[in-house]
C-alpha cells in the first residue's frame, strides 16, 4: 500500500467535495423555481397531471408545482422533478401529439 499522506488525503477530500457541489448544483437546476401567478389549476389539467404519474403541489406562494419521481438510467436513486403548469402543459401536448401520430401510422399500416 502506497502512503500517500495528508496531502494525498485533502486532494482526495477537495476533488469529492467539488463533485458533491456540482450534483448538488445540478439538482437544484433542475427544478424550476415556481411562477409568481396564484391561480387555482383547471379540472382537466389536475386528471392529465395525475393521468401523466404527477403529484400536485402547492408552494408557499400558493402556485401548483407538478413533481414526478423517477430514477433516472442507470440508478436506482428516485429524482424529483417539479415543473409549473405551463410546462406540463406543454409535456401534455407533446405525449397527445405522439398518441396521435402513432394513432396514424397504425391506421395507415392497415
Amino acid at each position: 500500500m502506497s502512503n500517500v499522506g495528508w496531502d494525498g488525503f485533502w486532494k482526495r477530500s477537495l476533488v469529492c467535495a467539488v463533485g458533491a457541489c456540482m450534483l448538488a448544483g445540478f439538482a437544484v437546476a433542475q427544478t424550476p423555481a415556481p411562477d409568481s401567478t396564484s391561480t387555482a389549476p383547471s379540472p382537466d389539467t389536475l386528471k392529465g397531471a395525475k393521468a401523466a404519474g404527477y403529484q400536485v403541489k402547492i408552494g408557499k406562494n400558493g402556485t401548483a408545482r407538478y413533481c414526478k419521481s423517477e430514477a433516472l438510467v442507470g440508478t436506482h436513486f428516485p429524482t424529483q422533478t417539479c415543473i409549473n403548469e405551463e410546462q406540463l402543459l406543454q409535456v401534455l401536448a407533446k405525449a397527445q401529439e405522439e398518441r396521435d401520430r402513432k394513432k396514424g401510422a397504425a391506421g395507415a399500416a392497415q
